[in-house]
């Protein structure tokens, strides 16, 4: 039996098992923590081979990650420029600022669990009926005037091909489904930007077909979850 957060907000816990959420609804496991338990044996054989050829590239990924996921936040929220970024980290920052420069309004939502309104920036979603919760990196225009997006912003050592993007897509679309449940509002498009340390960032956009099919093998990927 889940327990539901007593004060009526998202708190993020961290267990040796993998990520969870105490919602207002009942404690969820994380959208990652799905995926990683019901990816296709051939990813995860393909990520421990990895592993085992970059002993720390899990971790450098992860802190590089963590980094610009911080200071694209700041500069979007606040105007501020990254002081002190270290000479590793810097590349992909500036691999993304050209984008973020000509980037629309981030969206701001109102809900109890946040206490009043927030804006769409490192927004934590649940979704109380199919009972699942994890952190979208943005809600709003991605370039000025235009509909609507859901973003995620991810960081590599190379250039991506859309067809590696299959995780990335599948959180999206998790996301997608919390915050039209929470909020009542359809977020008709998904962008997912790409630093890298070399040249201006990759932008993929996803079209509306692309996304429903994203969001039925997210149902499945969660249908999966539960009979295990």
């Amino acid at each position: 039996m889940t327990t539901a957060n007593p004060i009526g907000s998202i708190t993020r816990i961290d267990r040796p098992e993998g990520r969870t959420y105490l919602t207002p609804s009942g404690e969820f496991k994380s959208v990652n923590t799905i995926l990683d338990a019901t990816a296709p044996e051939e990813d995860r054989n393909r990520l421990e081979k990895w592993k085992a050829n970059n002993p720390n590239g899990s971790e450098e990924a992860c802190h590089r990650g963590t980094m610009i996921h911080e200071a694209i936040a700041k500069y979007l929220e606040h105007g501020d420029l990254p002081e002190g970024l270290p000479d590793e980290i810097a590349p992909y920052w500036n691999s993304i600022y050209p984008w973020l420069k000509l980037t629309g309004e981030t969206a701001t939502v109102e809900h109890p669990v946040y206490g009043g309104h927030r804006l769409g920036l490192e927004l934590e979603v649940y979704h109380g009926e199919l009972g699942y919760a994890g952190t979208l990196d943005r809600v709003g225009s991605w370039e000025r005037g235009s509909p609507l997006s859901l973003m995620d912003f991810k960081t590599s050592h190379r250039k991506k091909q859309k067809k590696w993007l299959k995780r990335a897509r599948l959180q999206c679309a998790a996301y997608r489904l919390a915050y039209r449940w929470m909020f009542g509002i359809e977020v008709p498009g998904v962008v997912i930007p790409v630093a890298i340390p070399s040249g201006i960032a990759q932008v993929f956009e996803f079209s509306a077909e692309e996304v429903a099919e994203d969001e039925a093998e997210w149902l499945e990927r969660l249908r999966e979850f539960r009979g295990a």
